[in-house]
């Protein structure tokens, strides 16, 4: 492990403890509502496959899903971030969620699953931590089923200008400012901001799926693009 995966990996097991509180504080507490409202679209699917897991909280905002009575296979490179999501899923529905999950640690871009096995596909607020989306594209179209739907949650770039400069002042300058009082990791949540100033903007972002190789994509923006939530269908 090289580069900006080790330093994803090791980021993340040092934050395990704080993640959660973390993620709560920089939504203002939407974080679990946008994932609820992304994952939708997969309540009937059978197997989904949630990639760069975490702790787990897009495969429980599915489980929660009163439609939905399929499994997750939360798979992550990082096996303190699964542990933790583990843990979480033990404590949800009286324990019977731990009883619909299967763990795996891998790498989203080298995926150990055979060919169509899938019917939907999650990854929430990682896309940014991945280095090369041509290759997590040829492993998402490879694991999943055709008519398969993939639906990805990230932080995103407001499209409205007045709005653009408020997230800008929020995001850029406050965020960085509170991690500094919150957490030891400061480094962490430096990150968070800087990752996303080089990330791709939303059309941008459809368009290099596009040419991965989709049958169609497209994306939702919420609160004006502070948020997009993306759907790539097989």
């Amino acid at each position: 492990m090289q580069g900006k995966k080790a330093f994803i990996h090791k980021m993340f097991s040092e934050i395990a403890p704080i993640y959660d509180r973390m993620n709560r504080l920089i939504s203002l507490g939407f974080d679990n509502s946008w994932r609820r409202r992304a994952v939708k679209p997969l309540a009937k699917a059978h197997r989904v496959l949630d990639l760069c897991a975490g702790s787990g909280d897009m495969a429980i905002a599915l489980l929660e899903q009163n439609d939905f009575a399929g499994e997750v296979v939360l798979c992550d490179f990082n096996r303190d971030m699964l542990h933790l999501g583990k843990r979480k899923c033990s404590m949800q529905d009286g324990g019977q969620f731990v009883d619909r999950i299967t763990l795996v640690v891998a790498d989203a871009e080298l995926l150990p699953f055979k060919e169509g096995s899938f019917d939907g596909v999650t990854i929430g607020f990682a896309l940014r931590n991945l280095p090369n989306l041509e290759k997590l594209s040829s492993e998402i179209m490879r694991t999943m089923k055709k008519e398969g739907l993939a639906v990805f949650l990230e932080v995103a770039h407001p499209e409205n200008k007045i709005l653009e400069v408020l997230f800008h002042l929020y995001f850029y300058k406050l965020v960085p400012t509170i991690s500094k009082y919150l957490t030891s990791k400061k480094y962490a949540y430096r990150y968070l901001p800087a990752s996303l100033r080089i990330f791709l903007k939303q059309k941008e972002l459809r368009n290099s799926f596009n040419k991965n190789g989709f049958a169609s994509v497209s994306y939702s923006n919420i609160w004006g693009g502070v948020v997009a939530i993306y759907f790539l269908r097989k």
